[in-house]
């Protein structure tokens, strides 16, 4: 089967191509006849047993999953997957990985959004999370820009936005080094940092471990968006 589309004003750009049967692709637009074919599911499919109950490992695993994935706070607790069937879990020496055969599709109903996800890559494994995912985002309704602010203040992506513009001790970002302590799993503060000290020319320069504390609330005065710590080594 052939289908032909035609997509007009679009100078370079990701798509993503999903269809039944088929594996997700994500393809780079660099011209304009562009011919892709995509492949077939060859799902290799295990000895199967039908039970009255959904497998009890795969919840497990989908609950590590929503975890990991969207966080246990408020904000993440009001994400819903809506097709869930679509993801396979596996462990295998120490990781923990997921896959999708489909793009997945999530509906956050805190802040109003549709997210449809083209998840390309996540793995778990002793303290390191990797998450490769491309989120599409679709609005359900503009009474939600209040909350929707509230979910980026504190965030990893407003701290960096501050960072890079320069203002993370105005926008209520403290930085300080701190040392892993295994027997405890814990983070023992070291000392307080600077912007400069972590960046320069636009490129982070970490050396072990940095946590980075938020100390304002959100924007209602609420409780809802409490003091948060990320703590991260640097892999540039």
């Amino acid at each position: 089967m052939r289908v032909i589309f035609k997509l007009s004003g679009i100078e370079s750009a990701s798509l993503i191509i999903s269809h039944v049967s088929y594996v997700v692709q994500l393809v780079s637009i660099k011209r304009e006849d562009l011919q892709i074919e995509l492949t077939p599911q060859n799902t290799q499919l295990d000895e199967v047993a039908i039970t009255e109950k959904p497998d009890k490992q795969w919840k497990r695993d989908l609950k590590r999953f929503r975890s990991k994935f969207f966080g246990d706070n408020i904000w993440g607790k009001a994400c819903t997957i809506e097709n869930p069937w679509v993801l396979d879990f596996k462990f295998e020496k120490g990781t923990f990985t997921a896959l999708s055969s489909d793009l997945l599709k999530i509906t956050n109903k805190k802040t109003g959004y549709v997210i449809t996800v083209y998840l390309e890559k996540f793995e778990e494994k002793s303290n390191q999370l990797i998450i490769a995912a491309r989120p599409f985002f679709e609005s359900i309704g503009s009474k939600y820009e209040l909350a929707r602010e509230n979910t980026f203040l504190g965030s990893k992506r407003h701290f960096f936005h501050s960072l890079l513009m320069g203002g993370s001790k105005e926008e209520g970002f403290r930085l300080n080094r701190v040392k892993y302590d295994p027997p405890t799993n814990s983070f023992n503060k070291l000392k307080s940092l600077r912007e400069q000290d972590i960046i320069s020319n636009n490129e982070l320069k970490l050396d072990g471990y940095v946590e980075i504390q938020y100390i304002h609330e959100n924007m209602s005065g609420g409780s809802e968006h409490p003091i948060i710590r990320i703590c991260f080594q640097s892999i540039w």
